[in-house]
């Protein structure tokens, strides 16, 4: 299921339909951040979900099947990177 990781709100601009602020996540884990409060702050950590503020395009996502830290761009790639700042270790 597409989640996007800058919210679009209600019938919001298209402009954040880009690849950069499109992940793929199950239903279940969609819901989830949504309405927990603990899995949204691990939605945030891990790059998932975004304030309005940031840029996709600039905020690396882990990706919890190759435990990787990616970059993503708004030609369906992603560049692997080094974890943010604010990673755990």
């Amino acid at each position: 299921m597409p989640q996007h990781r800058v919210n679009r709100g209600m019938g919001g601009s298209k402009v954040l339909d880009r690849p950069s602020n499109i992940i793929v996540m199950c239903s279940f884990m969609n819901e989830l951040i949504e309405r927990d409060a603990e899995a949204a702050r691990l939605a945030i950590h891990y790059g998932w979900k975004l304030r309005q503020s940031q840029t996709p395009e600039k905020e690396e996502f882990f990706d919890m099947s190759t435990r990787k830290w990616y970059l993503p761009d708004n030609e369906y790639h992603r560049l692997p990177t080094e974890p943010p700042e604010r990673a755990w270790t």
